[in-house]
């Protein structure tokens, strides 16, 4: 029996008439960090198929490479808030959200400046 993700998977493949990048999505962060998009995850109304929650900046640069590759449409993710602000997308094979990205880099205290993460 497989699961949503799974089914969303073959679903995609098929429509598209290639392959889906998510076991490579799983090889670059592990299969925790992919899941299957849920209600919650909409945008604009728009369900997305899969969401990938980077940890880093590497992580996030290689989902991108294997987006483009497949020729996902990606839809950028922070806290989930104002959603449904701006232009709808068209369409959103997969959610890169930032939730992981939430680190400060640098602190300089004596400037008042803090430089963080996306997240």
């Amino acid at each position: 029996m497989r699961n949503a993700f799974e089914m969303a998977s073959l679903r995609i493949a098929t429509e598209k008439g290639a392959a889906v990048p998510w076991d490579d999505l799983r090889a670059i962060a592990g299969a925790e960090q992919v899941r299957s998009a849920g209600p919650g995850d909409r945008v604009a109304g728009v369900q997305p198929e899969a969401v990938f929650e980077p940890d880093s900046e590497k992580e996030l640069a290689a989902a991108l490479h294997c987006a483009e590759a497949a020729g996902l449409s990606v839809v950028p993710r922070g806290g989930g808030t104002k959603t449904s602000w701006g232009n709808p997308p068209m369409c959103a094979d997969l959610s890169l959200s930032m939730a992981r990205l939430n680190r400060v880099i640098e602190h300089a205290w004596a400037d008042l400046t803090v430089s963080v993460e996306a997240g």
